[in-house]
């Protein structure tokens, strides 16, 4: 099981965001674009079923899975965020910012400030210099002059011309066109607009480039197929939000005690030496030596974040009286 999600998070099928240590920070999976994977449609579908298909087996018999996606991902495919262009279909052959308007005009400009900050939150995990970008963009809005100006309202807010030039680099294309059809221009560069077209703009943009075109879509329509084996178990996560799930994902965090609670040894007399040993060995693991451990013994280098193997198994070590310069051997079978 290990082995599968090694190769899987090695593979062009997921984008890697976040690794760095020195930030201590932990890798964050998010689906990449179908075609820079190279994979057809159906082949595309097929392989995110199987990854869901993986990972429920893993959480069956684990408790956990050793995979690191988004909370973003997992909320996607069981339909929690809204699909935005060029995913979203309203049945009018229109270009998608044209599209994103008219889906402003049906949520209204609060839906989008609520979906921008839960996204930038989520966003944070991954890449927090991302986050830290988009809050940047946010504090170079200023109001807008609210006399003598030809379209002055309360709401009314602009963007520097310095400002609008480093947006056009650090927006998505689509995502800046957005935000510069939607705004009066003056003649120095600056943009004026009115309302929440700075957060929609924002929210388009993380959209783009974390959850949506390229297909993803129909990656999280196949791995929640996979995560539900079809529909049949769909009780196992409809109550868990995304970041609940990643927790699962995850299990609980590795100590001696926690490790060692869940051993057991047999013959349990007559090997108090060995016993005592082994269990002093164990406490003096770190967290990466004790994950280690428990891939070897079990396949995965987790426990579930209950802290007990599932249905109240034990890891059984067992002593054997002969061949005693052979090295360790696991079986989970």
């Amino acid at each position: 099981v290990s082995l599968f999600f090694e190769q899987f998070e090695a593979s062009p099928l997921v984008i890697r965001m976040g690794a760095d240590s020195n930030a201590g920070l932990d890798s964050v999976f998010f689906i990449a674009d179908r075609q820079s994977a190279d994979k057809s449609v159906q082949q595309w579908r097929r392989l995110w079923m199987a990854v869901g298909a993986m990972i429920l087996r893993a959480v069956v018999h684990f408790g956990n899975a050793p995979i690191a996606l988004s909370s973003m991902v997992l909320d996607c495919a069981f339909g929690r965020f809204s699909k935005l262009p060029p995913d979203l279909d309203d049945g009018v052959g229109s270009n998608p910012g044209e599209q994103l308007a008219r889906f402003r005009e049906s949520k209204g400009d609060e839906w989008a400030r609520s979906e921008l900050l839960e996204l930038l939150r989520r966003v944070r995990r991954a890449e927090p210099h991302k986050e830290a970008g988009y809050r940047w963009m946010l504090a170079q809005r200023g109001l807008a002059p609210t006399r003598g100006h030809k379209n002055a309202y309360p709401s009314a807010f602009m963007l520097l011309g310095d400002v609008v030039e480093t947006l056009s680099a650090m927006l998505e294309p689509q995502s800046f066109e957005f935000l510069r059809v939607n705004s009066e221009e003056s003649s120095d560069g600056s943009l004026m607009h009115v309302g929440a077209v700075l957060e929609w703009t924002m929210l388009w943009d993380v959209y783009l480039k974390y959850m949506g075109g390229g297909d993803r879509w129909v990656a999280y329509e196949a791995l929640a197929e996979g995560l539900t084996a079809k529909g049949r178990r769909i009780d196992l996560w409809a109550k868990l939000s995304g970041e609940q799930i990643v927790e699962v994902f995850e299990g609980a965090s590795l100590t001696p005690s926690a490790v060692i609670a869940n051993l057991e040894f047999k013959p349990s007399y007559g090997y108090d030496a060995q016993i005592n040993s082994f269990r002093r060995v164990v406490e003096s693991f770190s967290e990466m030596e004790l994950s280690m451990f428990l891939r070897f013994a079990t396949g995965i280098g987790k426990l579930p974040a209950n802290r007990r193997f599932p249905t109240g198994q034990k890891l059984t070590v067992r002593f054997l009286p002969d061949n005693l310069e052979l090295l360790p051997s696991a079986h989970t079978c």
